[in-house]
Formats: C-alpha cells, structure tokens, sequence
C-alpha cells in the first residue's frame, strides 16, 4: 500500500466513509501512482485538465472544458490542485464533497457500477447498474417499485334467513315422501286456477285432465 492510498483510507474514515469505496472511486479515476496525474481524456484534440487521484478539474474559458471541481478547490482553498504538495489537500476537498454530496461528480464510481451514496455514512456499499452510452442510460423507475399485494382477511359469510318453509322444502327426504310430493303436485294440477303468463298456454281439455288425473293415481300406487 503506497503512502497516497493509505491517506485515502485514513481520510474517508474520518469523514464517514468505506474506506474501500473511496480507494476504488480513485483507482477509477486518476489511480494512486502519481498525486498530479493529469487525465489522458481528450475532447477538440485538447487534453482534459483534470488533476490528482480524485481528477479535481481545472475548467473555465480557454481551457476547452466547463469549470469544475479543480476550480471550486482553488476557489475555496487558494490552493492550486496541479502542484504536488497539495495533493492531499485536494484528497481531503475531493472526500468533504463525496461525503457532503455523494459520489455524483466522479464519472469513475459511476462506470465501476457505485450508486450515489455507496459506503457514505454508514450506508451499504451496494452497486448500480453502469450507464451505457448516451441514450442507453440505466432505467429507474419513477413511481418507485411493484407495490406489495397484502391479502386481505377473509370474512365469515352472514348466516341468510331462510324462511321456514324453504327449509323444509329443501330438507333430505325419503323416496316415499319425494314420490308423494311429486304426485301430489300432479295431481293437483287440474285444481289450480289460471296463472299469469306472457303468452297464451292452451292446456288439457276436461276429458283429457281427469284422465291424467287417473293416470297419476295409478302410477303413485304403483311406485309407492
């Protein structure tokens, strides 16, 4: 372990943050072999002033390239993060920011799969999906996710109040007591008076009634 990411380490603990995360948000952007390193990105043939293992870029007009954190640096400190004895000054900026405003201004976390707050504040060290190309962005959900479905108790039905001569009618019988309800119906089928009807329903002549009537009487003896 070489003396800048042992200082990595020891200031992201200090600040509330995985120490492991933060070496890796540095191995993604400017590495820990050189505390001034300049990016090799290049944008309109002009190299990208981004400086050290955090990549503080130094912006503006003239430069090719937005201001950046670089320049909130010097803004703040008076100190230039192009020079090496301030290099673990600009570790500490670099690390007051991610631990203030999430790893959202280091492209490297991103492209490594950390998610905003991964290891920051004793939150889990979890990954995110990594951005594909420009329109091919990670995809999350606006309405949040998949509401959870939560059965609902079931509720006894209310016991209906069945009219007493429902539930003798309905009640078990034998096949004596069937056959007698069956062929007393019958029977009393020529008694019965005229019943409402839409359309008009020609019944038996008197002739042809009481010889049903004799006919129903000699099958109930029969069958009883």
């Amino acid at each position: 372990m070489n003396t800048i990411e042992e200082y990595i380490r020891a200031a992201a603990r200090q600040r509330g943050i995985d120490p492991d995360i933060a070496v890796r948000v540095a191995k993604s952007e400017g590495g820990l072999s050189d505390p001034v390193r300049q990016s090799d990105a290049r944008k309109n043939g002009i190299r990208e002033p981004s400086y050290g293992p955090f990549q503080l870029l130094v912006g503006g007009e003239g430069t090719g390239f937005p201001a950046g954190l670089g320049n909130d640096f010097i803004r703040q400190t008076g100190l230039d993060p192009r020079k090496p004895e301030n290099a673990f000054k600009g570790i500490d900026y670099a690390l007051d920011t991610a631990a203030r405003d999430g790893w959202g201004r280091w492209y490297g976390a991103k492209a490594i799969g950390l998610d905003n707050r991964a290891g920051i504040g004793g939150a889990p060290a979890t990954s995110a999906v990594p951005d594909g190309p420009k329109g091919q962005e990670s995809y999350k959900p606006i309405f949040g996710g998949v509401p959870t479905m939560t059965a609902q108790p079931s509720v006894s039905p209310t016991p209906a109040n069945i009219p007493a001569a429902v539930q003798q009618a309905a009640a078990p019988k034998t096949k004596r007591e069937t056959a007698n309800d069956i062929f007393g119906m019958l029977a009393m089928a020529q008694d019965q008076g005229p019943q409402f009807s839409p359309v008009q329903i020609v019944g038996p002549s008197g002739d042809q009634a009481s010889g049903l009537s004799q006919l129903v009487q000699a099958l109930r003896i029969r069958v009883i």
